[in-house]
């Protein structure tokens, strides 16, 4: 961290809003006397997270951002700083610009209504078209009625636009006539279709600076393998590894196309992290965008782990400079040019299937290790440092016991400092890490 900002930072207690504590992990290297992880909701590991740095839950994944913000845990700890508030949300939202203007707190993320447009579907492809028409998925916005299955066709996607999706909960790829007949979509919902494309789907982390965009390696995302969600079009991770061997070419391209997009958003005032989400057509190997991600991202734990694994600046002290008005010590491309393949390894997400659960389970978070082809829990650390070292896997993020989880939801993440799919294939899983799901899967016990 620089001198500068590490100055500046002293003088704030700065609150990371998410959904679960583990997601966090990484941001351990922040001084923790300013620093506090609040939480939507409770995990069976709360307490090791605790061990790394403050944090503190509400016990309600219901409750929005800006509710959390204002709930008596968030003020207790705001009442005992002697310094100003800073706010770090997942993603901003105008309820979340209302509580920070209102406290008196510093917010450290784009503003509301950039986020709106970038997460509306018909304004960020728009925005798409001005800046990288090329990059641009072929692709209608119609009445579900009006869409029809093309003879011939290897597929299509559907993607729904009723409200935002995350996770790719709101994606349907259709591989067969007989899938896109059996959909019981409105005839009257407006939905996107497109021809199907075969090929990886990839993931990228970036900031948004006044001097230009800084890029991280990118990563296979892990789409729908079956050992991880019943939904062939579920996010669940991302593998840095298996991208890595995706031709040069067509590397440069995916941070090209991230540059362009980063400094196009910089000049309508957006300023930090920011993801995208790349398709790429293996008939041609063209590059398509699919969405940008103005909000930190799934894999943004990851990333800032392994960048403090190899003594990198984690993009994170870029993010707060941006925020802060802090120059960067390098030029932009100098920290990109850090950042090439340093990102190895991968996350897991485990997912439940179409229907709520209780859970309750036989296996704890920790440290995995295997041998002779078996799977074992050997340790309670949920670092990934430690994975490293003894040639194993972490598995954190695991509900309390007796918890409801809501349907496609994950029970599990799971971090590898290694490749966990085969090859390219976003959704073919190396049997090693299917042997580990598999055990976890036996050890919860999941009841309606």
């Amino acid at each position: 961290m620089s001198e500068a900002l590490k100055k500046v930072l002293d003088s704030f207690l700065i609150l990371r809003t998410t959904r679960r504590a583990s997601f966090c992990l990484g941001l351990e290297y922040l001084n923790t006397s300013h620093f506090l992880c609040v939480a939507q909701e409770d995990t069976g590991d709360f307490d090791a997270v605790h061990a790394l740095f403050p944090c503190v839950h509400s016990g309600n994944r219901a409750a929005s951002t800006s509710a959390l913000l204002a709930h008596p845990v968030v003020t207790e700890a705001v009442a005992s700083a002697a310094t100003e508030v800073a706010v770090i949300p997942y993603v901003n939202s105008a309820g979340i610009e209302a509580v920070c203007a209102q406290s008196g707190w510093k917010l450290f993320a784009p503003t509301s209504a950039l986020v709106h447009e970038m997460e509306s579907k018909d304004s960020a492809i728009t925005f798409l078209r001005e800046v990288c028409p090329e990059a641009v998925i072929p692709s209608l916005v119609q009445p579900f009625g009006e869409c029809s299955w093309k003879k011939g066709s290897i597929g299509c996607a559907i993607q729904r636009l009723d409200q935002v999706y995350t996770g790719g909960k709101g994606t349907l790829l259709l591989r067969t006539e007989d899938e896109f007949a059996k959909l019981t979509i409105s005839a009257d919902e407006v939905v996107k279709y497109a021809d199907f494309i075969e090929g990886p789907s990839l993931n990228i982390n970036a900031v948004a600076t006044p001097e230009g965009t800084v890029t991280t390696d990118f990563s296979l995302q892990i789409i729908g393998p079956p050992e991880c969600s019943v939904n062939s079009a579920a996010y669940c991770g991302n593998d840095w590894d298996s991208a890595s061997v995706l031709p040069s070419t067509m590397q440069e391209e995916v941070h090209r196309l991230t540059r362009t997009v980063g400094d196009a958003l910089s000049v309508r005032g957006y300023r930090g992290w920011f993801g995208m989400d790349f398709l790429v057509d293996s008939a041609s190997n063209h590059v398509y965008v699919m969405e940008i991600n103005p909000r930190l991202q799934g894999s943004t734990s990851m990333v800032t782990i392994t960048e403090c694994l190899e003594g990198l600046t984690p993009l994170w002290d870029l993010h707060l400079m941006a925020h802060l008005g802090i120059p960067p010590d390098l030029p932009v491309d100098a920290y990109s040019e850090q950042y090439r393949n340093t990102t190895h390894g991968a996350h897991i997400l485990v997912r439940i299937g179409d229907q709520p659960l209780t859970f309750s389970s036989a296996c704890h978070s920790g440290l995995y290790t295997e041998s002779d082809g078996k799977w074992a829990h050997t340790g309670n650390s949920i670092q990934l440092a430690d994975a490293r070292s003894k040639n194993g896997m972490v598995v954190h993020g695991l509900p309390p016991l007796r918890k409801q989880i809501a349907a496609h939801d994950r029970i599990a993440t799971i971090q590898s400092p290694s490749q966990v799919l085969e090859g390219t294939h976003s959704s073919v899983l190396r049997p090693s890490l299917r042997s580990l799901i598999a055990l976890l899967r036996e050890g919860f016990s999941l009841v309606v």
